[in-house]
């Protein structure tokens, strides 16, 4: 998480505390006081930068006011704010049109102050964009391809399944693969791997005061936030606080679009049911994965499931059907089921080696890779492989293991071309 730098000008102790108070670790900061003002315009060019000044009571006056008003004029990029003791000045004019972005009467409360110190870093941000520009991105002609993972219910593996996807990419070597977790209440892909994050999706969506990020911004953030898995590919992880919802449809979009420029392959694990994180997940990807349990209520479930898809106007062409957790004695098999949902790609068997490969962070595929069950995951994402080639093994025949939680580097990787995008589909009906 990057760190604001306050700038306090003021000779006493309390308006400093105050602010570093005020900007607890919510909103991680450096706050540096400068006690005398003559400096001023020096410490702000060379020990900078600076997200913004906070000019306490003692520079109202005329001198003082003037010296703030010079280095707004010249550093539009950097916020300033303004408290004062009492009425306002009528000195503040001086400021001419480089008013302050904030002015606070003494004394505040300390939630006022971090909103008002906020309102100042939000309007300095925005005059900077417009002042010095980010770099142009790449040329967009890219766009990775992008698999949804999805089903009616919980508990059918459909993060399981999503994992496999990702890992199966990634060693059959079809370029940069980003597995994206999108359970943005109860995200599993983490845990499941052994990744400790500190950055997740919120951070690439949101800056640290909980303002939404433009598209170039995201796109810087997002190498931050990826942290590689055993095999080679990247994980962006759901938001640690269930209680986030800020996320909306309009952001997922814009991630999608960053995803789609710096990835090859990208794999969405989306939550149960057809909300509306999951529609717009479906909305935006070449093809989905729709997953089920073999159980009476699961295969139920997944039959209003996809009768749904074919109303919203989804390409039943663009889907594979997975039934998951067969297991003998039951009173359901596959080929049971074929009546009811019609064709689908595979059954993957119940199998306890699955639980004992996520106990240890691995997919199962690389942990078992002749097991039955990961025979019958591979034949069941067959449509998205591609052709297999030779594994990565270490000395001993074990499978290579990735350092835990450490972000990736933004890798260069070739880029394959990808279908044109899907528009997005009307609801209604």
């Amino acid at each position: 998480m990057s760190t604001h730098r306050i700038l306090v000008v003021d000779g006493g102790p309390h308006l400093v505390d105050a602010v570093r108070l005020a900007m607890d670790d919510q909103h991680p900061c450096e706050v540096v006081q400068l006690a005398q003002d003559g400096q001023l315009r020096e410490v702000v060019d060379g020990d900078g930068p600076w997200d913004a000044i906070v000019a306490g009571p003692t520079q109202g006056s005329q001198p003082a006011l003037r010296r703030l008003a010079d280095v707004c004029e010249a550093r539009p990029d950097v916020g300033l704010l303004v408290t004062v003791d009492g009425p306002e000045p009528t000195d503040l004019d001086e400021f001419g049109p480089t008013w302050p972005d904030e002015l606070v009467r003494l004394p505040v409360a300390i939630g006022a102050l971090r909103a008002a110190i906020a309102g100042t870093i939000r309007a300095a941000h925005s005059r900077r964009s417009r002042v010095w520009p980010s770099p142009p991105r790449e040329p967009r002609g890219h766009r990775a391809m992008m698999y949804a993972v999805s089903g009616p219910t919980g508990g059918s593996g459909k993060t399981t399944l999503a994992i496999n996807l990702a890992y199966l990419l990634s060693e059959r070597g079809a370029g940069r693969v980003v597995l994206v977790d999108l359970d943005l209440q109860f995200g599993e892909v983490a845990p499941a791997l052994r990744l400790r994050p500190t950055q997740t999706i919120h951070h690439v969506l949101f800056d640290e005061l909980g303002q939404p990020h433009d598209i170039d911004h995201a796109a810087e953030a997002l190498p931050t936030s990826l942290y590689e898995a055993p095999g080679g590919f990247s994980v962006l992880p759901a938001p640690r606080d269930p209680a986030w919802d800020a996320i909306r449809p309009e952001h997922l979009t814009m991630l999608f679009e960053v995803l789609q420029t710096q990835a090859d392959i990208v794999v969405l694990d989306t939550p149960a049911g057809l909300g509306e994180t999951t529609l717009t997940a479906l909305d935006h990807a070449d093809h989905v994965v729709a997953v089920t349990q073999i159980d009476l209520p699961g295969v139920t479930s997944l039959q209003s499931f996809l009768r749904t898809l074919d109303q919203l106007g989804y390409n039943p062409n663009d889907r594979t059907v997975v039934l998951n957790k067969e297991l003998a004695g039951t009173g359901l098999c596959g080929a049971d089921l074929i009546e009811v949902i019609g064709p689908f790609r595979a059954s993957v068997p119940f199998d306890p080696d699955v639980t004992r490969a996520l106990n240890s962070g691995l997919p199962v595929c690389a942990a078992e890779p002749d097991a039955e069950v990961t025979i019958a995951i591979v034949n069941a994402l067959a449509p998205m492989l591609p052709a297999a080639h030779s594994t990565r093994r270490d000395r001993k025949g074990g499978w290579l293991r990735s350092r835990r939680g450490r972000p990736r580097e933004r890798c260069n990787v070739p880029r394959g071309s990808g279908r044109r995008k899907v528009a997005r589909r009307s609801r209604t009906g």
